[in-house]
């Protein structure tokens, strides 16, 4: 049972053993897109957000072309090892343990275990959720960082940001009293409480770039089980750019947008877009996702 974010990153890192082989051509194409941003200017601070197990950077490329590296995640034990993995001292690095959310600040989960064995009704719940979700808001994580940087790395936190574990302990442990409609529109709830919370999430990151900094976001937008993605491979064997972009369209038109291109959109706003690109991550042996990385700038 989940009771605090930082339980769930931490199990999320640590799911995939192989990653780190799997995601070669993934995480050499992402390098790739950081390091040509960095090598614009000289001696620039670097935040990456979302650092994980960073099996998705390679830090040896990186280091070189930055000023100060700060990583910035909940599981900064996973973000410790995976310096060591790449053989990497982490001398003169700024580690900040956080939860962008800021539940864990609030302890969110552990008050929701204790208010839910009182076996509220539907409309007790909504209240309880709008009385904390005013506590998160009243916070920024980028309070306790307190300094601002050149280039700000968000690697992929929206599909993470807790909705689906929430869920999950809903469908798991939710009051006998209520009906399965009750069920749903607690769902759909927590569904929209999503986007104002995507949006205090990406105001935070936007506190965090200098005026003239910039903001280089990663995002999966869609994904396909594998059998569905050979039958598109085969469909289009180039996957080119075209390819992903017609397909992600199509699917836009049938679905609407999830929350991985909702909190790309929501950090763009009040931005400027520089450009963007798609590109294939093979999260596991299982599924295969469709990843936006967009790169904006305040002036």
């Amino acid at each position: 049972m989940i009771n605090n974010v930082k339980s769930y990153l931490s199990i999320v890192n640590q799911r995939e053993s192989d990653r780190w082989h799997a995601w070669s051509l993934y995480r050499e194409k992402l390098t790739y897109e950081v390091v040509k941003v960095l090598s614009a200017s000289k001696h620039r601070d670097l935040l990456i957000i979302g650092s994980g197990s960073l099996d998705d950077l390679d830090m040896n490329q990186i280091i070189p072309k930055s000023k100060i590296i700060s990583f910035l995640d909940l599981d900064m034990d996973s973000t410790q090892n995976g310096l060591v993995r790449q053989k990497i001292s982490s001398h003169d690095m700024i580690f900040i343990e956080q939860d962008i959310t800021r539940f864990d600040d609030v302890e969110f989960f552990s008050q929701w275990h204790t208010f839910m064995l009182q076996n509220p009704t539907l409309e007790e719940t909504f209240s309880f959720i709008e009385d904390q979700i005013k506590k998160v808001f009243a916070q920024h994580f980028q309070m306790n960082i307190l300094k601002t940087y050149d280039v700000v790395v968000v690697l992929p936190i929206y599909t993470q940001l807790i909705y689906h574990e929430w869920v999950q302990l809903i469908e798991e442990h939710f009051p006998k009293s209520w009906s399965k409609e009750e069920l749903e529109k607690m769902k759909s709830y927590i569904l929209d409480l999503m986007v104002p919370l995507m949006n205090h999430v990406n105001e935070g990151i936007k506190a965090c770039v200098k005026p003239s900094g910039q903001i280089i976001a990663f995002s999966d937008l869609l994904e396909w089980n594998i059998h569905d993605f050979h039958v598109f491979e085969k469909a289009h064997p180039s996957l080119s750019e075209h390819d992903f972009m017609a397909y992600y369209q199509s699917y836009l038109n049938q679905y609407g947008m999830g929350l991985g291109d909702f909190g790309l959109w929501s950090l763009k706003d009040q931005l400027h877009f520089e450009g963007s690109k798609l590109m294939l991550w093979p999260f596991s042996s299982e599924r295969m996702m469709l990843v936006q990385m967009m790169i904006l700038f305040k002036s």
